[in-house]
Formats: C-alpha cells, sequence, structure tokens
C-alpha cells in the first residue's frame, strides 16, 4: 500500500508515500509510484474483491456461469431424460445423468434433478400412460377397457347393437 516518495540519503531515511485511490502496491518494493488497479471485470464476471491500497481488483464468474480456460461460460442445462447429479459452481460445469428406472426429467434445466414416477395406485387412480426417462406417468380415474375390447364409437362400431 506504500511507494517510495523519497529515497533514502546520507542525512535522512526513506520516505515513503500512501497509495492514492484506484492504485495499489501489493509487496514491499523499490517502486516510485503505485500500480494503476487495471483489472476491469467482464459482462459475465462480478467483482470478487474491490481495489484498495494492498491489491489489484479480483473477478469471478457471475452466478450460472463457471471459469474456463480464463472465459465465464454458462452452465450447460441437462436435457429432458437426465438429471443434474452436481450443480455448476464457478469453477465447473454442470454434471448430469440419464434418469434411472422410476424417475424422469421433463425439462432441460442446470438444476432439476431426475423426480420419481406419479404413483398412480398410492393415489388411488389407474396408471394410463406408463412414465419414461423423459416424461411422468399419466394416471386416470376411469379404468381403461379390456385388451381388444373396441372403444365406443369406435370405427367399425356404429350400427352394432342396433334392431
Amino acid at each position: 500500500g506504500t511507494f517510495v516518495q523519497r529515497p533514502c540519503r546520507r542525512d535522512a531515511p526513506t520516505t515513503c508515500g500512501a497509495c492514492p485511490p484506484r492504485h495499489y502496491t501489493q509487496f514491499w518494493n523499490y517502486l516510485e509510484r503505485c500500480r494503476y488497479c487495471n483489472v476491469i471485470c467482464g459482462e459475465r464476471e462480478e467483482e470478487a474483491r474491490p481495489c484498495d491500497a494492498t491489491h489489484n481488483r479480483a473477478c469471478r464468474c457471475r452466478p450460472g456461469f463457471f471459469a474456463h480456460a480464463g472465459f465465464c461460460l454458462e452452465h450447460a442445462p441437462c436435457p429432458p431424460g437426465a438429471g443434474v447429479t452436481v450443480p455448476g459452481t464457478a469453477s465447473q460445469n454442470t454434471q448430469c445423468q440419464p434418469c434411472p428406472p422410476g424417475t424422469f426429467s421433463a425439462s432441460s434445466s442446470s438444476s432439476e434433478q431426475c423426480q420419481p414416477h406419479r404413483n398412480c395406485t398410492a393415489l388411488g387412480l389407474v396408471l394410463n400412460v406408463p412414465g419414461s426417462a423423459s416424461h411422468d406417468a399419466l394416471c386416470t380415474s376411469c379404468a381403461g377397457f379390456p385388451p381388444g375390447t373396441p372403444e365406443p364409437g369406435a370405427p367399425g362400431e356404429q350400427g352394432k347393437g342396433r334392431a
């Protein structure tokens, strides 16, 4: 936080001066002036530490982004059918895994985990469409028609049962 204002002489010791605003020195030095705080945070960054007399400004990636090769990249979303196993951090991308049997993820998300399929029986309902990795089970309150039984109004049913 200081610089050499006046070097020592035979009759006087070295005089140090304090760094002015927006300037710093981090280490013991012989500098004739403090260094300018020249770090500017980018569009996808935020200030992690402000410029002060002893440190330059430091930046970090904003929430939703991670640092990779000097750039802040957006956390990748997991596609439908996969869920987040490890959320993205400032230094690591989102980690995804395919949804295991009995679970699903219907949306593209960088935060949602795989969710268990709806249990129709426990809800007092009938399973209409089984769930998959990318959609939930669909339940109905009505039992379907037995396999092979045509539904009323289906093609080929007109005129049957009439005299």
